[in-house]
């Protein structure tokens, strides 16, 4: 899940670590005048809301359905309320600060997030494959970098330093823009709404990577006969798992329903070579290349036969892919 940079005058982002909605997601923030939270197990936390004695069951939230809700008591009398779905929201820190300054909406068109921001100015994500970013320091405008969620509406301010920053497609996952100049991919890297759910972007030159709709990621190719090998991610289940084979013009683009659509590979490569699994057990994606090569458990068949199903039985989409595939 995320990582929430901590908060105020000079803290260490360190302070604050979050991960996301596993048995073994946990919430534990180092913030100004003692405020931290725990989460409970599932994806659904609770948040202790206070500080200076006050009580923690002041706060609590439950996860993803209608009646999930959190309720923050913070000192200076800043709290916040989340609306139905996955998502949270969080008192901001700050000296009076009016919370509706931001707002944040989730995988629901409905869920809200309302941030208020103090000095050091900092952003998190709610839930929901959404994303964490580091908070920006000393000043920083915030409205440097904004994001966008799994809906239109959702939408977060980002604080950065030097010229690195991040802009993210409507979906739960993200767009780094990549490093120029040679510089190594290595300086960014991001966590998913699972433990081990990973991104890391291997690029060089004019090599970037964009995300499309849906709690899903689509990686341009590597260039030039690289290894692929460089960029792997998984997605919103711990089983999920995306390999890129590229090779020249390769690339691969995802298709809505929290799942992934992967371009065939080209020159009669193996279609064995790249599988994937969505945010359910069953959902299952097989991946077709050139005419001429047959794909697993299926009859030998026009790669444009391909479907995939997505968090629902239901969703079915036929996918094609570069090269006539």
């Amino acid at each position: 899940m995320w990582r929430l940079s901590a908060t105020a005058s000079g803290e260490s982002v360190a302070e604050g670590t979050l991960t996301g909605p596993s048995l073994k997601s946990r919430l534990s923030l180092g913030t100004c005048l003692a405020r931290w939270a725990t989460h409970a197990k599932s994806a659904m936390w609770r948040l202790s809301a206070t500080a200076s004695g006050e009580s923690v069951a002041e706060g609590t939230l439950t996860g993803p359905s209608l009646k999930s809700r959190l309720s923050l008591g913070t000192c200076l009398a800043r709290w916040a309320t989340h609306a139905k779905s996955a998502m949270w929201r969080l008192s901001a820190t700050a000296s009076g600060e009016s919370v509706a300054e931001g707002t944040l909406t989730g995988p629901s068109l409905k869920s809200r997030l309302s941030l208020g921001t103090c000095l050091a100015r900092w952003a998190t994500h709610a839930k929901s494959a959404m994303w964490r970013l580091s908070a920006t320091a000393s000043g920083e405008s915030v409205a440097e970098g904004t994001l966008t969620g799994p809906s239109l509406k959702s939408r977060l301010s980002l604080g950065t330093c030097l010229a690195r920053w991040a802009t993210h497609a409507k979906s739960a996952m993200w767009r780094l823009s990549a490093t120029a100049s040679g510089e190594s991919v290595a300086e960014g890297t991001l966590t998913g709404p699972s433990l081990k759910s990973r991104l890391s972007l291997g690029t060089c030159l004019a090599r970037w990577a964009r995300m499309p709709k849906v709690q899903v990621c689509r990686l341009s190719a590597t260039a030039s006969g690289e290894s692929v090998a460089e960029g792997t991610l998984t997605g919103p289940s711990l089983k999920s798992r995306l390999s890129l084979g590229t090779c020249l013009a390769r690339w691969a683009t995802h298709a809505k329903s929290a799942m992934w659509r992967l371009s065939a590979t080209a020159s009669g490569e193996s279609v064995a070579e790249g599988t994937l699994t969505g945010p359910s057990l069953k959902s299952r994606l097989s991946l077709g290349c050139n005419v001429g090569v047959s794909v697993p458990s299926l009859p030998v068949k026009s790669v444009a036969e391909g479907t995939l199903t997505g968090p629902s039985l239901k969703s079915d989409e036929t996918w094609q892919t570069c090269l006539a595939r």
